[in-house]
């Protein structure tokens, strides 16, 4: 699935943590992608949570079946609202590129951030603003395509805020 995608395997390993679940958990057999969540900073990096991602082996593929099985699951305790994916990273590189979640930023590169979602927390917000006050990185808003709209709209919470946003 993730080669016919364009990606890496073992760079997905190496440098996301990517892991192929084979047996034993609580969650159903159908979630096998796991996706560490890190926080923090590259001084002190922890592991915030996860997310797992619906794989079917015999039946479905990487589609769930119905609209009421989840795409993901996160792990339980984990505020999705209060951390960036891969936002550990943040200052490290010249830019700062923000997708909505961490198969996105994968694929943007490691200076990329996810907000685990389609929406920009007041939280995660105030994490970038952090970290362009520090660095001044550009911010660059690169969403999904149907949301442009959205993406014009967090880049206008953060400029108006002294943030060099663009989408």
């Amino acid at each position: 699935y993730v080669r016919d995608r364009g990606y890496d395997v073992a760079e997905l390993a190496r440098d996301w943590g990517v892991s192929w679940r084979v047996e034993g958990s609580a969650l159903a057999d159908h979630y096998r992608l796991v996706i560490p969540v890190y926080s923090g900073t590259a001084a002190s990096r922890y592991l915030a949570g996860w997310q797992v991602r619906y794989f079917d082996l015999n039946y479905y593929g990487p589609k769930p079946p119905d609209p009421y099985t989840p795409k993901y699951m996160s792990s339980p305790g984990m505020r999705k609202s209060h951390i960036l994916y891969n936002g550990w990273r943040l200052g490290m590189y010249g830019v700062v590129v923000v997708c909505e979640g961490p198969f996105d930023v994968m694929r943007v590169g490691l200076h990329g951030v996810g907000v685990l979602g389609s929406d920009l927390s007041l939280k995660q917000e105030s994490l970038l603003l952090e970290n362009w006050t520090a660095t001044g990185a550009p911010v660059i808003i690169m969403l999904d395509n149907d949301m442009d709209e959205k993406a014009e709209k967090f880049a206008v919470r953060l400029r108006a805020r002294g943030c060099a946003a663009i989408r």
